[in-house]
């Protein structure tokens, strides 16, 4: 299956390491004449002035309120500073550069207050960069006067399309936010916002919200359209990437891209960190959300909670994604990730429950792309949780099986029949796979540990065991729309658990403490032995088609019927009960006793067949009203 589009697949590996080869031989040359200082500004507002020092390497800028500044050009070069004074944390300085050169930051900025930088043609925050404020935002799209000032934070594309790029060290104060927004945005450095928001988003038009809790959250409201050149005069590859640290401990990371199709490689390439930790009993959450382009994850993502949706393209996990329960906290050590296809190669861990939908597959592999991750996982190839549920057309594939490791297991294949066609026992694992012939459709290659509570559910299809394959877990469910055809076995320590509209065929083995069955027939045979078994069927029997071995309790809804020349071999002593029905044997039919015990109740008169070798045969009505058996 291929990640990218094929036209483009050739760049997968080596985009990346051009990109930033390229950024930064940009790094270590400046532009030259890039203004050491932001220079010509003025003010709409009429509140802010700018005083510079007698050396002329620190520029004071002092504004009475919220404020806006436009100016001639807007950069600050290595030991050169720039300072925005303002009333208190809560005030505000939009600073725009307009149709001016790109804004090069290689020294601090500092400010007491909430600080938005806008330039149309490119933000770079070089190496020598540190910008220290209660929270920034740096935008390559504009915002109107008025909507600044009415609180209304509604940013649009003036111009051609353009980036951010981050190699320096932003940190906004604890509680505070970082918003990165443009139509590409690259994070080579370090970004701070601990009990607080980092975004990072690309588009062409945007809404960023303000809560009361000063928490932000950002919504592309438009695509980026086409393609993004680089300072270095190449197209950029993707909308957004860090190769760098995204911290929010105890607060939110958001990475946000919404792309037209074939405009970038990826949407969301991460070979970084981002981590969002837990700080003062508050949890912190990473989200990750595109459409467009794949999201690739080779670096490390730990929060506790993620939640990763890409529509109309794939995620691919070559290393690690973790999230962490926080006690007394709700809804923390869950990771969701939702995508066209899943290319699983690293690992996805969570304490609690790990939810993951594919449109199509969601497929074990090797390594795509960078064949060494900056952050590798130290498993690979595993999904981990308490519980983890999984929803696809697809699981594993022929040559990589896909493994899991939870204590409950629940796949729902979302179109088509699960076909199990062998299995493999191995230590305290189980490998299902899929009958070598025909292509990977449904559970392909699937591996899980034998003590997990395991549910197959095939939503639109049927579940069929081929006879040299076992299914089995603690606790085993199957759920079929079109029927369950098991010439296996199914195996349940604890509770086997077999749902159908249609037909339950059991022509294996079936071996449970406890079976719970509801179909519109169950026939059964070969072998079957569960320690209780509650039966009830849409055709109101129960029907032994084929010769078994038996034991335990059955007990049906209605009638229980065992089919002419079958034979029944007991292993143990068995109990049948007819709740409503009839026992009914063929007069063809027989029951080997072997030496056990054997219980037959009923509601209605029994016919009984051949009946041989039973110590002690017990015949009973299921109600005070007597009945017949013949």
């Amino acid at each position: 299956m291929s990640f990218l589009n094929p036209k483009k697949s050739i760049f997968f590996a080596i985009g990346i390491l051009f990109f930033g080869l390229t950024l930064n031989a940009y790094a270590a040359n400046p532009v030259p004449g890039s203004a050491t200082l932001p220079q010509g500004g003025s003010s709409p507002t009429n509140n802010v002035t700018y005083n510079y020092s007698p050396d002329g390497k620190t520029l004071n800028q002092n504004s009475t309120g919220n404020s806006i500044s436009n100016f001639g050009s807007m950069s600050v070069g290595a030991g050169y500073t720039w300072n925005i004074n303002q009333p208190s944390s809560g005030s505000t300085s939009l600073n725009r550069c307009f149709n001016c050169d790109q804004s090069i930051f290689n020294g601090p900025i500092n400010s007491n207050g909430r600080i938005i930088f806008v330039n149309n043609n490119g933000i770079i925050f070089g190496r020598g960069s540190v910008v220290n404020a209660p929270s920034i935002i740096a935008s390559t799209l504009d915002i109107s006067d008025t909507d600044f000032l009415n609180g209304n934070y509604k940013f649009f594309k003036n111009g051609g399309n353009s980036f951010i790029i981050n190699q320096g060290r932003i940190s906004a104060q604890p509680g505070g936010f970082v918003a990165l927004l443009s139509q590409a945005v690259n994070n080579q450095g370090v970004i701070l916002a601990d009990s607080g928001s980092i975004a990072l988003a690309s588009g062409n038009k945007m809404t960023v919200a303000l809560d009361t809790l000063n928490q932000i959250s950002v919504t592309v409201d438009e695509a980026v359209q086409s393609e993004v050149i680089g300072p270095d005069g190449q197209q950029i590859k993707s909308a957004i990437n860090n190769s760098g640290t995204i911290q929010a401990n105890g607060g939110k990371v958001l990475l946000t891209a919404k792309v037209m199709n074939d405009v970038f490689d990826y949407a969301v390439n991460n070979t970084g960190v981002i981590t969002a930790g837990a700080l003062v009993n508050n949890g912190g959450v990473v989200e990750i959300t595109a459409s467009g382009a794949p999201v690739v994850n080779t670096g490390s993502i730990t929060a506790n909670a993620v939640n990763i949706n890409v529509q109309n393209a794939n995620l691919v996990n070559n290393a690690s994604i973790v999230a962490s329960l926080l006690q007394g906290q709700a809804n923390t050590g869950n990771i969701s990730i939702n995508a066209l296809n899943i290319f699983q190669a690293g690992l996805i861990a969570a304490d609690a429950e790990v939810d993951v939908t594919a449109v199509e597959a969601i497929e074990a592999t090797d390594p795509i792309g960078d064949s060494t991750p900056s952050s590798p996982s130290p498993v690979s190839n595993l999904i981990k949780g308490n519980d983890v549920n999984l929803v696809a057309s697809q699981f594993g594939s022929p040559d990589v099986p896909l493994n899991i490791d939870a204590n409950n297991i629940d796949i729902t294949l979302v179109q088509g029949n699960i076909n199990i066609g062998s299995s493999l026992v191995a230590n305290s694992a189980v490998n299902l796979r899929a009958p070598p012939t025909g292509p990977p459709t449904g559970i392909v290659s699937i591996s899980y540990n034998s003590d997990a509570n395991l549910v197959l559910n095939a939503s639109t299809g049927s579940i069929n065991v081929a006879p040299q394959a076992e299914v089995s877990a603690n606790n085993l469910t199957l759920t079929a729309q079109d029927g369950i055809y098991s010439y296996g076995s199914l195996t349940a320590t604890n509770t086997l658990t077999l749902l159908s509209p249609a037909g339950i065929y059991s022509l294996g083995s079936l071996q449970s403490a406890d079976l719970y069955e509801r179909g519109a027939t169950f026939q059964v045979g070969g072998i079957f032995n569960p320690g209780y078994a509650d039966v009830k069927n849409a055709d109101n029997a129960m029907e032994f088609s084929a010769d078994t071995d038996v034991s335990g309790t059955v007990t049906d809804g209605t009638d229980i019927i065992i089919d002419a020349g079958v034979t029944l071999t007991m292993t143990a002593d068995i109990s049948f009960v007819a709740n409503t029905g009839a026992f009914t044997m063929d007069p063809t039919s027989t029951i080997v006793g072997g030496g056990f015990n054997l219980s037959i109740s009923a509601l209605s008169a029994s016919t009984l067949g051949n009946i041989s070798g039973v110590n002690l045969l017990t015949l009973s009505a299921v109600s005070s009203s007597p009945v017949t058996f013949t």
